[in-house]
């Protein structure tokens, strides 16, 4: 009798454990929980997720299930997680909101995952957020929706119909970074027309934080101090920032898919006429990010080389070392690979760092250097102290021993 209770009681364990997390009312329409929402005089919090994502299953298995998540969401809210793209697999539950999905995903504009829809009792939006974030930061912005002061929503509102305090353009700038470029790229612009002194070092790395675009009052600012701001905030930041957007908006649209030889000779010289200052390193850029795109590794690695010799000041180790992952991971080509064990060296040689050494030791082992790709395994694994930084170099060398694949298979 007692072993029975003692089973019935660990049958119970794991409801006391998902009842101390937010109640997520999945069952209902939206109709439903908009008329539960104002029933029970709450708030709606909708979770929009996908099945891939993720940053989404961290929030699903981390935040949502702790107590204090639970405590106040519940108290204050009707929650409902929306998954928002579709697979074979979804259940009824996921089906019968496939529609209301769509609409939100269409109204609101979300394509960053996971975002976090705020309603009103009565089913009106007035907030917004995004991304895995700490507890401490998901409460706050359950707070956050909760008052008139903070709501996303009715700020833009009130942006949208001419109001440009300064406090305003900020605080709409920031909240809308990750899910609207354009409305936090306007409202960015607005606040930096009212700086005092848009030179500062605080001033100019939020400059270079919303320069969305080459159309941008943000990208004009740094365009046309462009020694100073330099000075300030260092080149790599400031040369990037322009690079970058005149890579996205004028590079990409006029290249399309394909590029003649004739192609890259009109835009070359366009850039030179346009922005003079920058027009060598955007084409650079360009270039290396077009044939990246295309997936023609061969000719990218020679652009990207071409690039690094040439402006080593904006290709930090860190990105080298990345670039060389990256091609050890996408390519079985020698001419590739041996480019990326290049790059590898350089960064092996300008630091002693764990993670460099692993991307060497990689490469050599796809190149067929097993011995000395083992050699270089170990050195990553001897220069970790962690015993959980170790775990993954580990893993790789008894691959090597083995003579299987470290890289992905297809």
């Amino acid at each position: 009798m007692k072993r029975l209770f003692f089973y019935c009681l660990l049958a119970l364990i794991p409801t006391c454990v998902v009842a101390q997390g937010i109640h997520f009312s999945d069952d209902l329409s939206w109709s439903q929980i908009v008329a539960k929402a104002r029933a029970e005089n709450k708030y709606i919090f909708v979770d929009c997720y996908t099945t891939w994502c993720g940053p989404c299953r961290s929030m699903k298995e981390n935040v949502f299930p702790l107590k204090d998540v639970g405590d106040f969401y519940n108290a204050h809210f009707i929650s409902v997680s929306v998954q928002m793209d579709s697979t074979r697999k979804d259940n009824d539950t996921v089906r019968n909101w496939y529609a209301e999905a769509h609409a939100m995903k269409t109204r609101f504009g979300v394509n960053v995952f996971p975002t976090y829809l705020y309603f009103s009792p009565d089913g009106q939006p007035v907030h917004e957020g995004n991304a895995a974030i700490p507890v401490a930061r998901f409460i706050a912005l359950g707070e956050d929706a909760l008052n008139p002061a903070k709501q996303l929503f009715p700020l833009v509102s009130r942006f949208e119909t001419g109001d440009r305090d300064t406090s305003l353009c900020k605080q709409i700038a920031e909240l809308t970074y990750f899910s609207d470029h354009k409305i936090a790229g306007e409202a960015a612009d607005a606040y930096i027309a009212q700086m005092p002194d848009q030179l500062t070092k605080a001033n100019l790395m939020f400059i270079c934080q919303y320069t969305f675009s080459v159309r941008s009052r943000a990208f004009h600012v740094l365009l046309d101090n462009l020694q100073k701001a330099r000075e300030v905030i260092g080149a790599y930041t400031v040369d990037m920032t322009l690079i970058n957007a005149i890579v996205v908006d004028e590079s990409d649209p006029f290249l399309g898919k394909s590029a003649t030889s004739t192609d890259w000779k009109v835009l070359e010289g366009y850039l030179n006429k346009k922005y003079p200052a920058i027009a060598a390193e955007a084409f650079g850029r360009a270039k290396d990010r077009f044939y990246y795109e295309g997936k023609d590794y061969r000719t990218y690695v020679d652009c990207f080389s071409d690039f690094y010799k040439k402006y080593p000041q904006l290709t930090p180790m860190m990105m080298l070392n990345t670039r060389a992952w990256d091609m050890f991971r996408k390519s079985s080509d020698k001419h590739v690979l041996t480019v990326a064990l290049g790059w590898s060296k350089a960064c092996n040689d300008a630091e002693n760092n764990a993670t460099y050494k692993d991307t060497y030791a990689n490469l050599c082992y796809k190149l067929g250097r097993k011995e000395e790709a083992m050699k270089w395994e170990q050195d990553a694994i001897n220069m970790s102290s962690d015993a959980d930084d170790k775990k993954p170099f580990e893993v790789v060398l008894e691959k090597m021993k083995k003579g299987e694949a470290t890289w992905p298979q297809s």
